[in-house]
Order: structure tokens, then C-alpha cells, then sequence
């Protein structure tokens, strides 16, 4: 009888077990299912943003090739942005609002030019600073080395929702007047003397920097067009962020790439982001006329990236 029930106990122990393990197993799966049907959704994106650039750039008459004479990639680069890793062979189009600090700080990382493993501790001055000086491609002195990287590089773009990145700029940079941003501080008391005649040393409302850029063609680069400061149809992209996905997406390009060890940073916390809530809260207070002067003005940009 002792013997049965030493038996039995052995049998059920062995049961759970195997219980156990099924459960974990039937986990292990749905996870791993999960994670594929995550990736093929980002990749199915991905594919979508580059039929659309493709097929937007045929539609506008904007396509022409890449450069390929010295004096014309030299006149590219002086428009044109681009930081680029030797580590991991890729350049990205900094456009400004459109996570610049984020991709100078990761570069300057992975290409050990600073002394440091958290992107975070890196300030963002210091990270443009730093990136202008070693991370852009125009730096490099001997053309064919440039045109080695533009000929077998990977190519990325990050950008966002052309009204979110105007506002994220008018925030930043025109909303209030500090000792670091005198020069726009500036700019912004130009352009509501503008629109109010009789007052001096105000700044710019939201909807005075939004009438100023569909009146004007006096372009600074935090307000500039995207497929000017990138020519995203001439520059063949191989991938497209979008600021909206910025998670999803750059884990997927550094897996890519086999950059490991490192996420790419998002420069400020969340209740500081131009998120939906702020969005709605400035644009309520822009006549709809001026939004769709906007979107006018901005309608190549719109188009060639996919946002409505």
C-alpha cells in the first residue's frame, strides 16, 4: 500500500510537471506569435511609407537622380543634413523637431565619440554641438569617401505630422523668450509685429506663426519643407520613422542594423510632448481657413509621407 501511494504521489508530481510546462510552453508560443505579428505589422508599414514616397514623388514630377559630381555633392550637403555612422553603416536626414537630439545622442554613443552608455545624460546642446562637429557627412574632406557612404549605406528618415512638428517648433522656440533663445526670441517679436502694428516686444501667438508661414517663403530649418531639407526624391530612403511610431520603428531599424545595448532616446519626458491634448488645444484657437492655408502650404510634405 506504501508503495502505491509513493508511486501515485510520483505520478502526480510528474503530471504537474508536465502541466506546467505546457502552460509555459503555450505562453512561450502566444508570446513569440505576438512578437511576429508585431513585426510584420511594422514592416507592412514600412512598405507602405515607401510605396507612398515612391509613387508621391512620380505623382509631383519631383523625382531626379542622386547627385554624383563632386561640386553637386558638395552643394547637396550644404542643404541637405546628413549624420552618419561608420560603426553601423547608416546616415539619417536630421530634420529639426523630428527627434535630431534623439538620433545625435544615440550616434554620438555608438560611435564612442562620448564617454557614455545612457543617451539621457547627454545634453542636448552638447549632443548638436558634438554632431555637428564629428557626425556630418559634409565634414568628411575626400568626396569619393562621401560618395562611398550615400552609394552603400543604409538611408533613414524620421518625420512626423507636418502640423504637430510646427507647433513642437513655435513651443520650443517662439512661445517664450530665454537667454539661450534670444535670436528666435527675435524672430517671433518680428513677426507679431507683423500682424499688430502699434505693439513692440510681444511675441508671436500660434496663429500669428502660422499666418507668417503662408504668407512668407522666409523658411528657417525648424519650420522648413521635408523634401527640402532631405530630398526624399532624390535620396533613396531605405527606412521611414515617423515620430507617431518612433518606438516601434526604431527598435525595428537598430534590429536591423545589430545595434544592440542601447534604445533610442525620447529627448523629453511625456507630459512635455506635443501630444494630442496640447495639439487640440493650440489649434482651437486657429481660424480653419488658416489650418487649410496650412495644409496647402505643407501639402507637398503631407503627401509624400502620408499624413492627412
Amino acid at each position: 500500500m506504501k508503495r502505491f501511494f509513493t508511486w501515485k504521489c510520483l505520478l502526480f508530481g510528474l503530471l504537474v510537471v508536465h502541466v506546467a510546462f505546457f502552460l509555459k510552453m503555450k505562453h512561450y508560443l502566444h508570446r513569440k506569435s505576438e512578437h511576429k505579428q508585431a513585426l510584420s505589422e511594422v514592416e507592412l508599414r514600412q512598405n507602405y511609407r515607401k510605396s507612398n514616397l515612391h509613387n508621391g514623388c512620380l505623382r509631383l514630377g519631383l523625382h531626379k537622380p542622386m547627385v554624383t559630381q563632386t561640386d553637386d555633392i558638395r552643394q547637396m550637403l550644404q542643404q541637405v543634413k546628413l549624420l552618419y555612422s561608420d560603426k553601423y553603416k547608416f546616415f539619417v536626414c536630421e530634420i529639426p523637431k523630428c527627434g535630431c537630439s534623439s538620433i545625435n545622442k544615440l550616434l554620438l554613443i555608438t560611435e564612442g565619440i562620448v564617454n557614455e552608455t545612457n543617451p539621457q545624460a547627454v545634453k542636448s546642446w552638447l549632443a548638436h554641438e558634438l554632431g555637428d562637429k564629428h557626425l556630418d557627412l559634409k565634414n568628411i574632406k575626400n568626396v569619393t569617401e562621401i560618395q562611398k557612404r550615400l552609394d552603400t549605406y543604409q538611408k533613414l528618415i524620421i518625420v512626423r505630422d507636418p502640423l504637430y512638428r510646427l507647433l513642437s517648433a513655435y513651443i520650443n522656440k517662439l512661445e517664450h523668450e530665454y537667454p539661450w533663445n534670444r535670436g528666435f526670441a527675435k524672430i517671433s517679436k518680428n513677426i507679431h509685429q507683423q500682424f499688430v502694428k502699434n505693439e513692440t516686444g510681444k511675441l508671436a501667438s500660434f496663429g500669428e506663426f502660422l499666418s507668417y508661414l503662408t504668407e512668407k517663403n522666409e523658411y528657417d530649418r525648424h519650420w522648413e519643407l521635408y523634401h527640402k531639407l532631405c530630398l526624399p526624391c532624390s535620396i533613396s530612403y531605405d527606412y521611414i520613422a515617423h515620430i507617431e511610431t518612433i518606438d516601434d520603428d526604431m527598435v525595428d531599424f537598430m534590429d536591423k542594423l545589430a545595434i544592440t545595448n542601447i534604445t533610442f532616446p525620447r529627448n523629453y519626458e511625456k507630459s512635455k510632448q506635443t501630444n494630442t491634448d496640447t495639439f487640440e488645444r493650440y489649434i482651437d484657437e486657429v481660424p480653419e481657413n488658416l489650418v487649410k492655408g496650412i495644409r496647402k502650404k505643407y501639402k507637398t510634405d503631407f503627401d509624400l509621407f502620408g499624413f492627412k
